[in-house]
């Protein structure tokens, strides 16, 4: 199995985490989901950098790879700043138990 067809299995296998996230029945099938997404992002990190390394030109393979590992940490720094700002949010908007009751699902979005 190659490198291209691994990643579509594990871009598979972490498709179903979210599907069985989002979808959890209970406590235990959460967890479960978590750790099947858990490979799957945990594979794709190794092959991935592996695979742009492999289909790259030799001058622009260093950039790629480097560019791989800074789209990640920039994505960490975004996920890290919206929930900083969507607790911002909820502190301000706080219906008695810091729930997002007050803030109707569709604007959720919008909050951030």
């Amino acid at each position: 199995m190659g490198r291209k067809s691994s990643l579509l299995a594990l871009a598979t296998l972490y498709f179903v985490s979210a599907i069985g996230c989002a979808f959890a029945w209970n406590w235990t099938a959460l967890i479960a989901f978590r750790l099947l997404g858990g490979l799957g992002i945990g594979g794709s990190s190794v092959l991935g950098p592996m695979y742009i390394a492999e289909i790259s030109p030799r001058k622009w393979r260093g950039r790629l790879v480097g560019l791989f590992q800074f789209n990640i940490c920039t994505g960490i720094l975004i996920a890290y700043l919206s929930n900083y700002l969507i607790g911002l949010a909820s502190l301000a908007r706080q219906s008695g138990d810091g729930s997002w009751a007050s803030v109707p699902f569709p604007l959720w979005p919008l909050v951030c």
